[in-house]
């Protein structure tokens, strides 16, 4: 907890600067997703998430993510807060989320998620530029907590309303 209260401070402290500077009033992100859950790693999937600042430095995210291996498939649906440290080409942030995850192959199962992670947008131009995200998804089916499972992802954001 004291790792996550760090970073979440070096965020803040790295967007001070950003202040004073416009910022996006939403963000759109789609990419590649590798996902673990319930201890089987599903390498085929993808994420999205829609993000509305009202502040420089804070916004609401919602995040929808899903990955299917042989049949089975995962998906997790969340919303939460999310911390931004903003700069001129790149942006750092961390969020905090709590939602759902539903797994299955034909029957599914469907419990309590937690996201917690964060990533960097490296800007190609002004409104468009690429995400690298890290997500860890605690997760509670039928009264057993899951805590291995996390989600990389790569992909592209799009930001709008400056």
């Amino acid at each position: 907890m004291r790792k996550f209260a760090l970073l979440v401070g070096l965020v803040l402290l790295a967007g001070m600067p950003a202040l004073a500077q416009d910022y996006p009033k939403g963000e759109f992100y789609a990419g590649y997703a590798y996902h673990r859950i319930l201890g089987s790693n599903v390498p085929a999937g993808f994420a999205v998430n829609f993000a509305g600042n009202f502040h420089p430095n804070v916004g609401i995210v919602g995040d929808f993510g899903y990955g299917t291996k042989s049949g089975a498939n995962a998906y997790s649906y969340m919303g939460g807060v999310r911390l931004a440290g903003r700069g001129e080409k790149a942006t750092g942030f961390v969020h905090a989320m709590v939602g759902g995850a539903t797994i299955g192959n034909g029957a599914s199962t469907s419990g309590l998620a937690f996201g917690f992670g964060g990533g960097v947008d490296a800007y190609a131009t002004d409104r468009v530029g690429f995400r690298g995200e890290f997500l860890w998804i605690p997760t509670r089916f039928s009264g057993v907590w899951e805590t291995e499972a996390f989600r990389f992802g790569a992909g592209i954001v799009v930001k709008w309303g400056q």
